[in-house]
């Protein structure tokens, strides 16, 4: 009678195991981290304000080469239109990695790393 018992708590326990190992993976799935990386070949303030959870940003153009020779030769750039959210826009001339959220067609930035 004993080893049934025993039995039935290691299937318990694996099942509870596996139950948890897919809830965890299915949640990180969800959280998909993006970002956009490369050299700030040009960075401004637009003039223009976005009204984001009743809080106003200013919108930032970055245009970003993709490596230093592009970045040199001001070629393969792409512009993004972004706001920053507790983090300091970039200087220009910086390789930098922007992780973001995107909201309309807006980069809500809320993490820089120098590269």
């Amino acid at each position: 009678m004993n080893w049934v018992i025993v039995t039935l708590l290691v299937v318990a326990c694996v099942v509870a195991g596996v139950t948890f190992y897919c809830c965890i993976q299915w949640i990180e799935a969800e959280k998909k981290v993006e970002w956009v990386a490369g050299w700030v070949y040009d960075a401004y303030d637009t003039g223009e304000d976005y009204s984001l959870e009743n809080r106003t940003f200013d919108i930032w153009n970055i245009t970003l080469a993709p490596n230093y020779f592009d970045f040199l030769d001001g070629k393969n750039l792409t512009s993004y239109r972004m706001i920053f959210d507790g983090v300091a826009p970039p200087p220009e001339g910086v390789e930098i990695k922007l992780f973001y959220e995107k909201v309309d067609s807006i980069y809500r930035i809320y993490k820089v790393k120098s590269l």
